[in-house]
């Protein structure tokens, strides 16, 4: 199970588009909780510095920079 917020269904997403069977789980929904464009944050660093935290970043990187450049993803 995965949290239901920008991360969580991000993972959920991308597990599934692996063949994963996701389940999104949520004790609430907006308007009981937080808001609907709540943020998520992106901290590498707290991943530790092995080389495949690094490789993982970089793909994350390059994947936010072009979602940045097309307008309505709220990336920026």
């Amino acid at each position: 199970m995965i949290g239901a917020g920008v991360s969580g269904l991000t993972s959920a997403l991308l597990l599934a588009r692996r063949g994963l069977r996701v389940c999104v789980v949520a004790d609430q929904f907006y308007p009981q909780h937080c808001s609907s464009k709540a943020a998520a944050f992106w901290h590498p660093f707290w991943a530790g510095q092995s080389a495949v935290n690094r490789r993982y970043a970089m793909a994350s990187w390059k994947q936010l920079q072009a979602l940045s450049s097309v307008t309505g993803t709220g990336v920026a």
